[in-house]
């Protein structure tokens, strides 16, 4: 499995940054202002690498990716690991990407219309109404599809019905048929004993993931994402998974020593 270095760049704010063993870690301050939504760290639901591995064999994504909420890096690697060009950010440093970015402060370049990606793929917080703001200003900014991983209930909502998708409805919307379960600060695998305190939230939210593409605007479909897809990716998002929870280690033994 290959990674190769992240090429691609977005206008990012400046950072102060200390980068520690090459450029595999990123460790930047925490942002000084920060939205209620993100008042806790703590909410951190990492993606498991399969969720993408599956999207990506029933979507096609052409030319550079932007995840904005890269978290500790498991749908980055994903995409690195398929020779994708990459480019990594988040509000909070969690050992991976360009921290300090808030990408609800692009809400300007999305008015003005200026495209910042060809793609951007990511799972957005979902306080408040973030996933909303992820959806108008990724769908301005980018110049072929916006792809975002969220709970099915986001199409549920008036106000969001009259804000978002009556303006800018999904084209495509893969929902997966194999239960995708997301627990706080881990990545666990169908099979994986699932944490006490997370066993009763966990498996009961249906996830898929919404694509909105620039070039077939108008097609307007729901589909699934079939079981045999998701068991086929399913070794491969474990050694991704692997990896990323060895740079965890490898962070935290540095930051310890530091």
């Amino acid at each position: 499995m290959h990674f190769g270095q992240e090429r691609f760049q977005t206008p990012m704010p400046k950072t102060k940054k200390s980068k520690l063993s090459g450029k595999e870690y990123v460790l930047a301050p925490q942002p000084r202002v920060q939205r209620k939504a993100d008042s806790s760290e703590g909410d951190y639901y990492p993606t498991p690498p399969w969720a993408l591995l599956a999207l990506l064999a029933v979507e096609e994504f052409q030319g550079n990716v932007w995840e904005p909420a890269c978290g500790e890096g498991y749908l980055s690697l994903t995409l690195r690991s398929r020779g994708m060009k990459v480019h990594s950010s988040d509000l909070f440093g969690r050992g991976y990407g360009t921290a300090g970015v808030d990408f609800t402060s692009y809400r300007e370049h999305a008015d003005q219309g200026q495209k910042l990606a060809d793609n951007i793929i990511t799972n957005p917080p979902y306080l408040e109404d973030l996933p909303a703001e992820f959806m108008k200003i990724g769908h301005s900014v980018t110049r072929n599809k916006l792809a975002l991983l969220m709970r099915l209930a986001v199409l549920e909502g008036q106000e969001r019905y009259h804000d978002v998708y009556t303006k800018i409805p999904p084209s495509r919307v893969w929902i997966f048929s194999k239960r995708l379960t997301m627990v706080k600060n881990r990545v666990i695998h169908p099979g994986d004993k699932v944490p006490e305190g997370e066993k009763k939230k966990a498996g009961t939210v249906a996830y898929a993931w919404f694509i909105w593409d620039h070039k077939s605007p108008d097609v307007k479909r729901f589909d699934f994402i079939p079981p045999a897809i998701c068991n086929q990716v399913m070794a491969e998002s474990k050694a991704i998974t692997q990896l990323v929870e060895s740079r965890r280690d490898r962070l935290s033994s540095l930051r310890m020593a530091a």
